[in-house]
């Protein structure tokens, strides 16, 4: 055992805990305001639990003194690194295992702020560290960390308006349909998420979504846009993650449809 918790103190000092190195699709390095502007958002999944499930096993299905034991762990582990804990400045009775760890990695799986993924995957490595110690796994927390990420849900088109879908419609009434196909969702609904919208008070509204969601319609919309003379002219701008505070309150979709 000896050897194994040093072997896991020599994993603990390495790069697989930065958050640069933990947060997928770049997000850290293309929005230098993201701590301030992105992180309190609930707009952050859980990457590679499926996996997880299969390899170490079931962190819902613990019972209720197990959760609140993994709790506590959780909150050693978080508050012994100090990018996390600056992210993460969470007290017991702040996090609930059913609210965040069911929730989070539950068939739902719900968005959640940086504050509460850094938790859960916390809960997560706690699990791993009974498990391990159990003999009931071969997984080491290295090797949790190169399958499990957090993924955030910040990503949107800068000219991808509501105004563009509806004359885009007009012109090709199955648009959204084929928008749909490509990109491999299953509602139009989040395609009226995405957009920009303006309210007729004035504000500006649209949901957040996944990188490779709002790259994927990004280069459907080029491929449907020029194969049409018709709409050629319609200009729906480019991938972005950086902040845009001319539009208010921004969040995930809900309706993005996502492989876990």
């Amino acid at each position: 055992m000896e050897d194994q918790s040093n072997q896991q103190d020599t994993e603990d000092q390495g790069s697989i805990f930065d958050l640069p190195s933990l947060l997928l699709d770049g997000m850290v390095e293309k929005n230098p305001d993201w701590e301030t502007n992105l992180a309190p958002k609930k707009i952050f999944y859980i990457r590679g639990y499926s996996w997880f499930r299969e390899s170490v096993g079931s962190v819902t299905s613990v019972s209720q003194d197990s959760q609140a034991n993994l709790v506590k762990e959780m909150l050693e582990i978080v508050n012994g690194r100090s990018e996390w804990s600056r992210h993460a400045n969470i007290r017991e009775n702040d996090f609930s295992f059913r609210l965040q760890v069911a929730e989070a990695l539950g068939a739902g799986r719900a968005c959640q702020k940086l504050q509460k993924a850094l938790g859960t995957l916390g809960v997560c490595e706690a699990f791993l560290k009974q498990q391990l110690d159990a003999g009931k796994t071969n997984v080491t927390v290295k090797q949790m960390y190169e399958r499990m990420h957090i993924q955030p849900a910040c990503f949107y088109i800068s000219n991808f308006t509501s105004q563009l879908i509806e004359t885009a419609r007009e012109v090709d009434s199955k648009f959204l349909s084929k928008l749909e196909e490509e990109t491999g969702q299953l509602r139009h609904s989040v395609f009226h998420e995405m957009a920009l919208t303006e309210s007729r008070s004035g504000a500006f509204k649209r949901s957040l979504v996944t990188r490779e969601l709002a790259e994927g319609v990004a280069d459907a919309l080029k491929k449907m846009l020029d194969a049409d003379d018709r709409l050629q002219a319609l200009d729906p701008g480019r991938v972005s993650c950086v902040y845009d505070a001319s539009v208010k309150g921004q969040k995930a979709s809900k309706n993005e449809h996502i492989r876990f």
